[in-house]
């Protein structure tokens, strides 16, 4: 079984039995296990097939192409966009390679990520408000325009999420502040966001507002 994704995240399935031998050489086609494609015509609601769901779906075994080499190999770029638009930050960090180097003279977007080379290390980014980058305002220096994703998120020396919950780290502001569903560890106990102010932001030391106790 396989599956196509459109630009506005929408899906159909297809099977070379039915639709044609092409769609095996075509790489806008996605295989699917069978246990996927009947999860997702339950429509249950409980899980929406997204491109993530399939790589999540086909684990890659050690010592064969990483994740991101895997996705740049059989999606099309408008889908690589689908994929980077929806992941969490740490889905985000471990196809850190996929995302556009950041750029001076650029109109940045809020919530769009890039990459820059720090030093010998490549950071990942998610821009905090809309603005034209300058070559000054570099995005580790620049911390009110730019989150570093790596900052909260334990990463091994190579830079890949190690899936470890970090320790809360008291926020400066809105530009590094938690949000919900963010988890993190706090004088031996595990935490998780489940309350923000308007701004969809939470700078509260865990046990006073926001935060519950998983652990």
């Amino acid at each position: 079984m396989y599956v196509k994704f459109n630009e506005d995240g929408t899906y159909g399935f297809y099977t070379p039995s039915i639709h044609g031998e092409e769609i095996l050489e075509d790489e806008s086609y996605l295989k699917i296990s069978q246990e996927l494609y009947n999860e997702a015509m339950e429509f249950s609601g409980i899980k929406i097939l997204t491109p993530e769901l399939i790589l999540i779906d086909s684990p890659i075994e050690k010592g064969e192409e990483s994740p991101s080499e895997v996705f740049e190999s059989i999606l099309r770029r408008n889908q690589v966009e689908i994929v980077l638009n929806r992941a969490t930050a740490e889905e985000a960090v471990i196809l850190k390679e996929l995302h556009d180097w950041w750029e001076a003279g650029v109109l940045y977007p809020k919530g769009k990520r890039v990459k820059h080379k720090v030093g010998e290390l490549v950071r990942l980014y998610e821009v905090i408000e809309e603005h034209t980058s300058q070559a000054d305002w570099l995005p580790e220096v620049v911390k009110a325009r730019y989150n570093d994703l790596e900052g909260k998120i334990p990463v091994d020396d190579e830079g890949n999420p190690t899936g470890e919950i970090p320790p809360w780290v008291q926020p400066r502001g809105s530009h590094d502040a938690y949000h919900l569903g963010d988890k993190v560890t706090d004088e031996g106990v595990t935490w998780e966001c489940t309350r923000v102010d308007s701004g969809g932001n939470n700078t509260w030391k865990p046990g006073v507002f926001g935060w519950d106790k998983i652990q």
